[in-house]
Formats: C-alpha cells, structure tokens, sequence
C-alpha cells in the first residue's frame, strides 16, 4: 500500500507500520491503478513503480504533463481488461451546469501511452466494464476507444466511484446512481438529494 501527501509518500506491507519513501519521487499522489504487478500513480505528473516504493517518471510524447496534475479538477487512474487508463477533466459550464471532459491516454504496460479517441470525464473500471463520461451522460466501454450511451438518461453527471462491486454516478442535481453492471442503475438517493456530492468520490478500483 502507497501513501501520499503533498510532498512525502509512505509504503507500508499492512497498513499498519508505514515507512517514508525517498522525496520527491512521489509528490502529490493523488490516486493509483496496478494489475497485481505494475503500479501507475498520478499526482503532480505521471509515475510508474513495480514495488510501490522506487518511481520513475513516465515519458511519453502523447501525454500534456500540463494536464496530469493536482490542480486538474479531476484525475484518475484504472486498470481492466489488460489496459491502464488515466484522464484528466476540468468542468466547463452548459446550461448552468458543470460538464466534465477531458482527455484520457491508455496503456497496456503502463509505460507507452496513445491518447484516447475523444474527450471524456471520469473514467472507473469494474466488473469487466470501463465507464465514463460523456458531455454528461454516462457512456460504456470494454476497450476504452468505442463508447456506447448507457441508461439512466439523466444529463448533468460529473463524478463516479467504483467501490469493487458497485459504481455510482452523481449529477450536478445531487442525484446519485448505483449500478453493478454499468448498464442497469437505480437511483439510489431518491426523494432524498439533501446530501451534496461536490467532491471527489473515492472509490476501490485504484
């Protein structure tokens, strides 16, 4: 397990006894993707680790160094389906409501990287299933390139988690949605949108 703050970064085999990691291999980790083998982690740039302890920088010419940064509104990094994905989304404004969309870059080593086919905002792995989305709307795909609507219709999300086995979809009205699939939701907060969900979600699939 990898640990990171704005400037130090700690490992630690169980949770419980943490070690600090050499400075400034590690600065503003904000979220993690690993298959079991290989670690991507996003804070102030892009870095690569295969202990979670020693960093190297990941350098690739299709990946804006500008955009993979803590002050991007939203980044994030999953793994599935043999592919690593990372993106980074600011909000735009559309009919007073905030639309994330960015661009993603894709991975199958966690080293080479090929930017995506289109802008996107969040992007979560689960159950065989990348969602993102799309000016909006939730999308799907098993590939990261073709993506495909998928219901609830409802417009205006701009946050999702997967909690590995559940994902849940927040809107800009304080709606959330949950599904175990990706394509069949339920909205879970129903006659109850009191609870804001201005911030980041935290979710289990990296």
């Amino acid at each position: 397990r990898t640990a990171g703050s704005n400037s130090d970064f700690y490992y630690s085999d169980d949770a419980v006894e943490w070690t600090k990691g050499q400075g400034n291999t590690l600065s503003g980790l904000v979220t993690t993707a690993t298959n079991g083998t290989t670690i991507v982690g996003l804070g102030s740039d892009a870095r690569v680790s295969t202990d979670g302890i020693n960093w190297a920088s990941v350098v690739s010419s299709d990946i804006d160094p500008g955009l993979i940064s803590a002050s991007s509104n939203l980044i994030q990094a999953s793994y599935g389906n043999g592919l690593y994905v990372i993106s980074a989304s600011s909000a735009s404004h559309s009919g007073g409501r905030a639309i994330p969309s960015g661009p993603y870059w894709i991975s199958e080593n966690g080293t080479d990287w090929t930017e995506g086919s289109e802008n996107l905002g969040s992007i979560v792995f689960g159950n065989g299933v990348f969602i993102g989305i799309r000016q909006g709307s939730l999308v799907s795909s098993t590939d990261t390139e073709d993506w495909s609507a998928v219901r609830p219709e409802e417009q205006g999300f701009f946050r999702l988690a997967y909690d590995g086995t559940t994902f849940l979809a927040t809107s800009g009205g304080d709606r959330a949605y949950t599904s175990s699939n990706g394509s069949t939701w339920v909205h879970a907060n129903e006659g109850n949108s009191s609870v804001g969900f201005g911030g980041p979600l935290v979710g289990g699939d990296g």
